[in-house]
Formats: structure tokens, C-alpha cells, sequence
């Protein structure tokens, strides 16, 4: 049985009930949300599927337009709206209304009749059809934290795992182009076209690393050395830095494999001074 059943009145909300049902089934998956013209399939038997679905769901989001205080048919015993929202309450579910817009006023007690009169005591969530990105995400992540299978049949977890990888490009650069400060996950790719003057990537180690490989060049030999060799070593390196960075090498392994060829470069370098001598 869907988690979330939606309840409205057609004529006061029901496009954005339509709206909001169609939106958290993107997110959670038609099966886990219930909307009568959706869910009730042909052959079942119409108001036992609305009440059973109404009292298996883990939260009934309660869509309220303008008038929806007003309407006559909610002092009616037999009114489906008010029928679902008292089968919910009576059964411990979770009623929330979804107030629509940012003009609709909350639920007055003196417009309600008795029986719904703990509604005007309910916080309510809006959602606004004109700017509806972030009332959508709060109401989805309401019903994520309130219910463990949608949690877990959340597909913007995914989404979040995808943005951990950057993709930039640009196009007729003139001068220096930089990427502003840390970048969080990997870089996936990197598209520059039509670019001139200098071009750097990495991870915003690089030149960290260079300094702490000079100054070991530099205390191996006691602090002597030719400045040409350092500048060649240096200018390896670098090179070697730029190929594992473009390649994705993880910033830890790069510094293994840079840590490895320094060492190698200074026994290199040692056997040929011996022998020199």
C-alpha cells in the first residue's frame, strides 16, 4: 500500500494535488503514493479503496485551496475529503495539510466544523505553483525523514551521489581561467576550446608539493646542488603531477607515486655522483 495518500477537492486544489502527486512520484515512485484517478485500479471497488488507502497510508497530505474551509460539503457526513481525513486520524495517521499558494490563509477553527477543528491546530506545509522548486523538495524531504521505505526509495540520493563529480567547460577564453577555490569530489572532465594564455589543473596541491619536493632535493645534497638540475628535476615532476591529475589519479596515490619517483630520481642521481667519484 502507497505511503502517501493525497487528498483533495476537485475544484479547490485539485491541480495542485495532480501537480504535487505527479512530482513526489518522481522523486519516490508511483507506487508509494496514492491519488484516487491513479491509483484505484478498474474492477476495485471505489470508496472501499479510498478508506483502505486512506488508513494503510504513513501520511495523508491534506491539499487545501482558498475555499476549501468554506466548502459546504465538508459539514456533510458523507463528503470524501473529510470521510478520508477521519479515517486517517482515526487510524494514527499523520494529516498535514498542504496549504496551495502564498496567499491562501491557514485554517481558521470557527470556519471548520467540529469534527476538523484539530486541523487548524496542524502545521501545515505550503506549496506554491508559481515557485514550486523548494516547497517541493521540503514537503518530499518532510516525507523522506517521516518515513523510512521512501527514505530509502529516495531517488534524489542518487542525484547527490551523481554531483560529487564536476563537469566544466568554456569556450574563447582570453587570459588566465580559474576554478575558484576547493572543488568537493572528482573532476570529471574538463572542456576548454578556443583558449589562450595559461591553463593549470589540479587538485591545489601541486605547487604545495613542488616546494616540499625542491626543499628535499635540496637537504639530501646538504643543500648543495646545481640550479640547472633542480630546475630539470622540478620541470619532471611537474609534468609527471599534471599526466596523474589528468588521468584522475586520487590525490593520495598521486603523492605515493610522486613520493616513489623522487626517490628513484635520488638514487639515480647518488650512484652516478659515486661513480663520478
Amino acid at each position: 500500500m502507497a505511503e502517501v495518500f493525497i487528498n483533495y477537492r476537485t475544484g479547490d486544489g485539485d491541480e495542485a494535488a495532480e501537480f504535487l502527486a505527479a512530482r513526489l512520484s518522481d522523486r519516490f515512485g508511483k507506487e508509494h503514493v496514492f491519488k484516487a484517478s491513479h491509483s484505484i485500479r478498474p474492477g476495485e471497488l471505489f470508496p472501499k479503496a479510498l478508506i483502505d488507502a486512506a488508513r494503510k497510508s504513513d501520511v495523508l497530505l491534506a491539499v487545501m485551496g482558498p475555499d476549501w474551509g468554506a466548502a459546504p460539503q465538508l459539514r456533510e457526513e458523507g463528503d470524501w475529503v473529510r470521510m478520508e481525513i477521519l479515517a486517517a486520524q482515526a487510524s494514527g495517521i499523520k494529516v498535514v495539510p498542504v496549504i496551495k499558494g502564498r496567499k491562501t490563509d491557514r485554517l481558521d477553527r470557527a470556519s471548520l466544523p467540529p469534527e476538523l477543528m484539530w486541523l487548524a491546530d496542524v502545521h501545515s506545509l505550503r506549496l506554491d505553483m508559481h515557485e514550486s522548486t523548494d516547497d517541493l523538495k521540503r514537503i518530499g524531504d518532510f516525507l523522506a525523514d517521516q518515513v523510512p521505505t521512501l527514505k530509502a526509495a529516495d531517488q534524489t540520493a542518487e542525484e547527490v551521489t551523481a554531483s560529487e563529480f564536476t563537469d566544466n567547460s568554456a569556450r574563447d577564453v582570453a587570459g588566465n581561467l580559474v576554478q575558484g577555490r576547493d572543488i568537493s569530489g572528482g573532476v570529471r572532465s574538463f572542456n576548454l576550446r578556443n583558449a589562450t594564455g595559461p591553463a593549470m589543473f589540479g587538485d591545489g596541491n601541486t605547487q604545495h608539493n613542488l616546494n616540499l619536493i625542491a626543499a628535499g632535493l635540496k637537504r639530501l645534497y646538504g643543500g648543495r646542488g646545481r640550479v640547472l638540475n633542480s630546475t630539470v628535476a622540478l620541470f619532471v615532476l611537474a609534468m609527471i603531477l599534471n599526466g596523474l591529475i589528468m588521468f584522475g589519479v586520487e590525490p593520495a596515490l598521486q603523492q605515493v607515486m610522486v613520493g616513489a619517483v623522487l626517490v628513484t630520481i635520488v638514487v639515480v642521481d647518488t650512484r652516478i655522483h659515486r661513480e663520478r667519484r
